[in-house]
């Protein structure tokens, strides 16, 4: 006697597989910068510095990939943003200090949110041991473009699986359809 072969399973992996796949893709087109020309430089030296949850808005004592780097100028009220996902978040926590040159964009320092910073360049004194921070806008627009490539290609090829699973799973249906089905034990 012919058996019946379960699809369940094709179209479940389909489904899972398109949302996935799409979700990826949609990661993939992110966000992209504002021209450089149109960010103005803030300098000033650093007064305070956290790191802050960018869900909740609070500050925490953890650095995930879900935070941000707040700080402030001394002699301007506003707070600037270093989002994780730009290069050399790790490290700038424990290296930020002195005089620092930042971007941003001029409309963001009106308005009372944290102002995301494009541009990190620090000035330190000439006998510190260590070098000076500077991130610029192309280094952070590679890393952001980086991000995009990382998450397109696994992104396209599970688009890519799910109308294969689609197919396979209906030629199977019509495989069950086709073969005698086991009668039932009363």
């Amino acid at each position: 006697m012919s058996r019946q072969h379960s699809v369940w399973g094709y179209f479940a992996f389909a489904l899972l597989s398109l949302l996935l796949g799409g979700g990826l893709y949609w990661l993939s087109l992110g966000t992209s910068l504002p021209d450089e020309s149109s960010l103005v430089a803030v300098e000033g030296e650093i007064a305070s510095i956290s790191i802050i949850d960018d869900l909740s808005g609070e500050p925490t004592g953890l650095m995930t990939p879900l935070n941000s780097i707040h700080f402030t100028l001394r002699d301007n009220i506003a707070v600037f943003r270093y989002p994780s996902r730009w290069p050399g978040y790790s490290d700038l926590y424990e290296r930020l200090s002195f005089k620092v040159r930042v971007l941003v964009i001029p409309a963001e320092l009106q308005q009372h949110g944290p102002v995301t910073v494009y541009a990190l360049e620090q000035t330190v004194p000439g006998n510190w041991p260590y070098p000076a921070v500077s991130i610029t806008y192309v280094d952070i627009d590679h890393a952001l473009n980086a991000d995009k490539r990382t998450y397109r290609g696994p992104g396209i090829v599970l688009l890519m699986l799910a109308p294969l699973l689609i197919v396979v799973g209906w030629g199977v249906v019509q495989i069950n359809r086709r073969s005698p089905r086991e009668p039932k034990a009363d």
